[in-house]
């Protein structure tokens, strides 16, 4: 059902098996820390950018590279 949903309303793409519910962002972003990062990997994050965002990153052994921002979202020039 909600592979449908995502199908119709965001063109997703999906099978049950591959969507996984979190409480929200931070449980999300914690999740694929852990699953997706270690030691050496580099994350590119917004800056400015909340410091449990920083700490669920760092945690997890990668380096932070902060983006700057503008009206539009992140500079990618930079």
């Amino acid at each position: 059902m909600l592979g449908r949903y995502l199908y119709r309303m965001r063109g997703v793409q999906c099978e049950p098996e591959h969507i996984v519910m979190t409480s929200g962002a931070t449980q999300a972003l914690s999740l694929i820390a852990k699953v997706m990062l270690g030691p050496g990997s580099t994350v590119q994050i917004e800056d400015p950018i909340t410091y449990d965002i920083q700490t669920i990153f760092r945690s997890s052994g990668a380096t932070l590279q902060p983006i700057p921002t503008d009206a539009y979202g992140m500079v990618m020039e930079a």
